[in-house]
Order: structure tokens, then C-alpha cells, then sequence
């Protein structure tokens, strides 16, 4: 027996232990509260005034659950190059600069490119019009798909093992459950603990208003399959998207996609050199990211089935 079917023998034997072991579940302390957030306006004093009146302040509705913001009473419409969307909710209070928080459902209906932003970072955004009743402004850099969050106390942060500005992964609790990757942790004094989707998010994982997940610890996903190598064995490919796409291309420049692909981490892949991603089971490629790999040119297929 060689070296390499010794090591593919001993391969199989790993991965079938991984696959037929469940997961470790996950400690109720553990469970992050996970929010919808739906289309929405925030105004700086400016646009306010300019729709509402001179010295008009908004009127709280309902408080939300971030200490603080609130709901209004006051309405907008959004009109884009293509589309509009009337009684958009605005959310207090007033910012500095005009912010409009789309899914990028929304934003193809609309008839704009909203890039995946993390919220405030507004510089080279498309803009769209704004009205309320016969006043309407024109909101410049303002249109973005914001990118998925938590927002937790440094209390929060300490008892999950996670830091302000960390990058995680998050697995959803829902009926058809998928790993967020990139998801940004914002651990303030002024936060109250819960995770923010899009409705594009929230339907791909089938949740319904709200629901839990919980943040996936590096290991806790099942690797991929090792490949045998030519001469001496090599590591496992580690998993998750960014991964592979840091990684050099293989030969087949092939990238291995699960969960929600989005179309910034499509726009990775492009970059990457890949021709071609491979789906696996339960993975969703978002409308954005259909038209970035087909722009690029790169194929989807289904990852095979063992």
C-alpha cells in the first residue's frame, strides 16, 4: 500500500466519522435574537425640514429594539430610475447624512446598483428622490443593501467570545437553516443584543418576523473533503467561502459555495480567477449574484452528490 491510498483510505474513514456525528448543540446562552429589517429611510435635519417644513421634528411611533431609535409616524416615497416604493418607514432619529436601506430586491425594482455597505459609509452610493406629500429632495449617495450585523453590549461580546469589529459566521435556527458568513459584530454601551437581515436574508431562510441563530465557532462546520495529494499528503482545504476564495485557484478554478452567496462575495469570486462556482446542497445564490457571475461569465453547477 502506497502512501497516497493510505491517506485516502484514512480520509474517508474521518470524514464518515464527521458525517454521521451530529453537531454539538448549541447553549441557550449562546442563541442570538436575529431582527428583519424591513425598507427604510433614515433623514438628516436638512431633508426633514426641506419635506416637512422649516424647524419640523419627527414624531416618534414606536420605540425599536436598539436604545434609543424609534420608529415615526412620518412616511415617504422612494422613486428611483425604474421604480418606486410608497410609504417607506422612517426611522429617528435625524442622521447626518440621508440614508436609504434597501434589499437588493428593493434596489433592482428601483432601477439602482446599491452596493453591500456597511451603514454611514455612504461615499459613492447611487441616489434616488425622495417625497412627502408635494415636497420631494434629491438624496445623493445615499442608497445602500446593508451589509448583516449584531449589535451587543461589551457584556455580550465578552460572554460570546467575540470582540467589536469581528467578523463571524452565523447559523440560522429556522425551518431552513443556512450559515451567514461575514456577519460584523458591533459591540457598544448604547446596544442591545440582536442581529439584522434583509428580507432577501430572511427568506432565503424561511424567517418568518423573528427568530434566533447562533454564531458558528471556526471547526464547528463540517470541513470539505481532502483531496489526495500527488506526492505527500497536505491538510484539509479549509471551509467556508472566503477560504476557498483567498486560496489559489485550483486547476479547475472551481469555488465551492454554501449558504447565502451575495453578490459582493460573488464580485470575490470573479476577482479570485475562478470560471465556475459548485453549489452546495442548500446553498442560495442571491438575484445580485446571478447577474455578477453571469456578467463575469463564471458557471454555476451543483456540487455532486456522494
Amino acid at each position: 500500500m502506497n502512501e497516497q491510498e493510505l491517506y485516502r483510505i484514512v480520509a474517508g474513514v474521518v470524514n464518515g466519522m464527521l458525517a454521521a456525528s451530529p453537531a454539538p448543540a448549541a447553549a441557550a446562552g449562546d442563541r442570538i435574537p436575529v431582527e428583519i429589517s424591513a425598507k427604510h429611510v433614515h433623514l438628516s435635519q436638512k431633508h426633514v425640514e426641506a419635506l416637512f417644513g422649516p424647524g419640523y421634528t419627527l414624531t416618534p411611533k414606536r420605540d425599536l429594539s436598539q436604545p434609543g431609535q424609534f420608529l415615526c409616524e412620518e412616511r415617504v416615497t422612494v422613486i428611483g430610475p425604474k421604480g418606486t416604493f410608497k410609504n417607506v418607514a422612517v426611522l429617528g432619529p435625524v442622521r447626518s447624512r440621508t440614508q436609504v436601506e434597501l434589499s437588493a430586491t428593493d434596489a433592482r425594482t428601483l432601477g439602482v446598483k446599491a452596493p453591500l455597505r456597511l451603514s454611514g459609509d455612504l461615499a459613492g452610493c447611487p441616489g434616488v428622490f425622495i417625497q412627502a406629500g408635494d415636497a420631494m429632495v434629491r438624496a445623493d449617495e445615499s442608497v445602500m443593501v446593508a451589509q448583516n450585523h449584531i449589535h451587543m453590549t461589551p457584556a455580550d461580546a465578552q460572554r460570546l467570545g467575540v470582540h467589536d469589529g469581528e467578523v463571524v459566521s452565523v447559523r440560522m435556527d429556522t425551518e431552513r437553516p443556512l450559515t451567514f458568513d461575514h456577519v460584523l459584530v458591533r459591540a457598544t454601551d448604547t446596544s442591545a443584543l440582536a442581529m439584522h437581515i434583509d428580507f432577501d436574508e430572511a427568506n432565503a431562510c424561511q424567517l418568518a418576523g423573528s427568530g434566533f441563530g447562533t454564531i458558528v465557532r471556526h471547526g464547528a462546520g463540517a470541513p470539505c473533503a481532502p483531496v489526495a495529494p500527488a506526492s505527500a499528503p497536505q491538510a484539509p482545504r479549509p471551509s467556508g467561502l472566503m477560504a476557498a476564495v483567498a486560496a489559489p485557484a485550483p486547476a479547475t478554478a472551481c469555488v465551492p459555495v454554501s449558504g447565502l452567496l451575495t453578490a459582493a462575495e460573488a464580485q470575490s469570486i470573479a476577482s479570485s480567477g475562478a470560471t465556475e462556482i459548485s453549489l452546495e446542497p442548500g446553498a442560495v445564490v442571491t438575484p445580485l449574484a446571478r447577474d455578477v457571475l453571469r456578467d463575469k461569465r463564471i458557471a454555476i453547477r451543483s456540487a455532486a452528490k456522494e
